[in-house]
């Protein structure tokens, strides 16, 4: 997903409307599930994507927490805005000056309403930082081996990869087409991605209520993507979507 691209809503797992109190719930609970401190998504993910989610869910928290830039982004966006109606002559007359650019802000503000540090550390676990620290130490792994573990070999079929390639809504059942294509089994995508069997099957049968919250969601999927070397971001994105709406944390469209 390319940067100026990035929906910070999605970021979050918010919805457009989210009032300003949610956005502050979503930020705090999101950096403390992908936190270093995270062993359930230190076992799934690397310190570097770890990092890189870090980073996105701060430069959505920075724009979407501030009340002022929030409502500049949501007007560039078209997300929250009135319905106007606008006559044929000033539309005609005030096109060529429409433009879409996103504004730039300043990302790198220091934020003094959150301290990371502390909030991670009043909800660490007891005994999370010696379960973290042997786990650390019994993660190195032979750069052959890992070629071998992470290798995926599988007849190209141009058709099938044109469709991946404009998929923007990712089932569980195609994910599970996808995984087959590449030759992957599911043992395989365990080994590799460090997913539980059980986890993967709920994932590709898209049994929402056995998965764990949101957050962990898309980084299993997240991981899932990344392995079959499909956008990682686009894939958990779409999945998310579905996730949401399964279980009513989205409004859907009224029936006409």
């Amino acid at each position: 997903m390319k940067k100026e691209n990035k929906n910070y809503y999605e970021v979050l797992d918010l919805p457009i409307k989210a009032t300003q109190e949610q956005i502050e719930k979503a930020y705090n609970s999101t950096l403390v599930a992908y936190s270093e401190d995270s062993i359930a998504i230190y076992s799934l993910m690397s310190s570097d994507d770890c990092r890189d989610l870090r980073n996105q869910v701060e430069e959505a928290y920075s724009i979407l927490g501030n009340p002022e830039k929030r409502k500049e982004y949501d007007r560039v966006r078209g997300f929250n805005q009135p319905i106007q109606i606008v006559s044929d002559d000033a539309l005609n007359k005030n096109n060529d000056s429409i433009k879409s650019k996103l504004p730039s802000f300043d990302f790198n503000e220091n934020n003094q309403t959150f301290n990371t540090l502390e909030f991670s550390n009043n909800y660490r676990a007891p005994t999370s930082v010696q379960a973290l620290s042997s786990i650390k130490k019994n993660s190195e792994i032979d750069v052959e081996e890992a070629r071998r573990k992470f290798a995926i070999d599988f007849p190209i079929d141009h058709t099938f990869e044109e469709k991946i390639q404009n998929c923007t809504d990712f089932s569980g059942k195609f994910l599970k087409e996808v995984r087959e294509y590449k030759n992957v089994s599911i043992e395989k995508m365990s080994e590799m991605s460090r997913i539980m069997k059980t986890y993967i099957h709920f994932i590709e049968n898209e049994e929402f209520s056995k998965l764990p919250a949101t957050a962990y969601i898309r980084g299993f999927v997240f991981q899932y993507a990344k392995h079959l070397k499909i956008n990682p971001d686009i894939v958990s994105s779409s999945y998310i979507l579905r996730v949401k709406k399964n279980r009513g944390e989205v409004a859907l469209p009224k029936a006409i």
